[in-house]
């Protein structure tokens, strides 16, 4: 009776399974299977824990899938970099360059909250999707001009509207072309080193049978990555997990850096991608801000609204050679 179990649970999970390892491709759904992929590995580790009871050798078939989902949940080894030179800095050491990314849930985010923690995490860059034309009026009101003068921003109701603050001049560039919501592009000019070129994105969700325009708009924005030299960040929301094989939006060769969403985020977020010269030496995080109303229980509490992680870090921006 307890192989019977085993054998039952470990099916459950064959679905997340499947979908994993296809990259969570459309159709649906494919692309949530592989978003719930870690949910997969509780059936996965019950039949492999009930199938121990009984036999070893339905144990070891039953342990194949579990740890196969199982290592897919843990972090990407990363190989050690060599030495670089000394950057551009007065000290001889890179110039950090500390980039926030914010999903502002329709504008419903508290103001404050995102100017307090632009102010206490030191950030350079300020990327927010979901951006309303009532929450640019409310930061207007903060400390955040003050701590970040320049701003490319394109307001919208609903989810379509995005925004790009900094603390260096920004010069305007094309946008991308053929997102639903705004993907506003800038250069941004930071003292002491190259410009880097900043790209905001917020393609849409692969739910309610749009998983194929949110494949085709990964794809744009890939394209537009691939057609821009030097350094480089693409910053935002990807509505897309680490378990679905989504590309990072570079061309090949470009490295693309990358820290992976909390368990309960349904996000992987691409935010550094550059050539190997001058390219950034560490990701930065997104911290979603939950608005008042919706659990905030102060000012300074980053949120997860299931696509964020709660750090920025800090790409080291060097001049080539």
């Amino acid at each position: 009776m307890s192989g019977v179990l085993a054998a039952v649970l470990t099916v459950l999970s064959l679905p997340f399974l499947a979908a994993r390892v296809v990259g969570g491709r459309p159709p649906n759904p494919g692309p949530k299977l592989a978003a719930l992929a870690p949910v997969g590995t509780v059936p996965a580790l019950a039949g492999t824990a009930v199938a121990a009871l009984s036999s070893w050798w339905l144990t070891v078939i039953l342990a194949v899938p579990a740890l196969i989902l199982v290592a897919w949940q843990l972090p990407p080894v990363r190989p050690a970099r060599p030495a670089r030179g000394p950057g551009p800095g007065p000290d001889g050491k890179a110039m950090p360059l500390r980039m926030l990314t914010v999903n502002v849930m329709g504008g419903a985010a508290d103001a404050e909250a995102i100017a307090a923690t632009v102010a206490a995490l030191g950030v350079d860059i300020l990327a927010v999707q979901e951006l309303t034309r009532g929450l640019v009026l409310r930061l207007a009101l903060t400390s955040l001009a003050d701590l970040l003068p320049e701003s490319l921003l394109e307001p919208r109701e609903g989810s379509g509207g995005t925004g790009l603050w900094a603390r260096w001049p920004l010069t305007p560039l094309p946008p991308v072309d053929g997102l639903i919501a705004a993907a506003p592009r800038a250069r941004i000019d930071p003292p002491g080193g190259p410009a880097v070129t900043v790209t905001v994105v917020h393609p849409v969700a692969p739910v309610a049978d749009r998983e194929h325009r949110w494949r085709q708009e990964l794809g744009l924005i890939q394209s537009a990555l691939a057609g821009t030299g030097g350094p480089q960040l693409a910053a935002g929301d990807f509505n897309a997990s680490r378990d679905q094989r989504v590309p990072c939006p570079a061309p090949p060769g470009l490295r693309g850096l990358r820290r992976r969403c909390p368990p309960a985020a349904l996000a992987r977020l691409h935010l550094a991608c550059g050539p190997p010269l001058p390219a950034a030496d560490a990701a930065g995080s997104c911290a979603g801000l939950t608005p008042r109303g919706r659990g905030a229980r102060g000012p300074h509490r980053p949120r997860a609204r299931h696509r964020s992680s709660r750090r920025a870090g800090r790409p080291r921006i060097r001049s080539p050679g």
